[in-house]
C-alpha cells in the first residue's frame, strides 16, 4: 500500500472552501493569509475514534468533514494539518471545553 502525505500549503488550498464556511472568512483569504492563532481556541480539541478502539486526539484543534468523498481534515495549530479518511463506525468529535474552578 503507498501512502502519501501532502504539505500543508496544499491541505489548506484544497480545504479552503470547506474552511470558508467553518471560519466565515472568504477563501481567496484563506488561501492568501492562511489560518491564525485565533482559529484555535485553546478550549478545543479534536478526538478521531477508529473503530478498532484506537484513539487521537489532537489539543488546539478543529475538523472539517466532507461526507460525500469520505474524508476528514484536522486542522491544529501546532501539530499542522492531517487528513484521514472516513471508515463506517468512526467518530470524529469536536469538544469544546470550558473550566472553572473556585478556590
Amino acid at each position: 500500500m503507498e501512502s502519501h502525505m501532502r504539505k500543508h500549503a496544499e491541505i489548506l488550498a484544497d480545504w479552503a472552501p470547506d474552511l470558508s464556511l467553518k471560519l466565515g472568512r472568504p477563501v481567496e483569504v484563506i488561501r492568501g493569509k492562511g489560518l491564525s492563532a485565533y482559529d484555535f481556541p485553546p478550549s478545543q480539541r479534536v478526538r478521531i475514534n477508529f473503530v478498532d478502539g484506537s484513539v487521537a486526539e489532537f489539543n488546539y484543534a478543529f475538523a472539517c468533514i466532507r461526507e460525500k468523498e469520505s474524508q476528514v481534515a484536522v486542522f491544529t495549530e501546532h501539530c499542522g494539518y492531517l487528513e484521514f479518511w472516513l471508515e463506517p463506525e468512526m467518530e470524529i468529535v469536536e469538544i469544546r471545553e470550558n473550566h472553572y474552578r473556585h478556590e
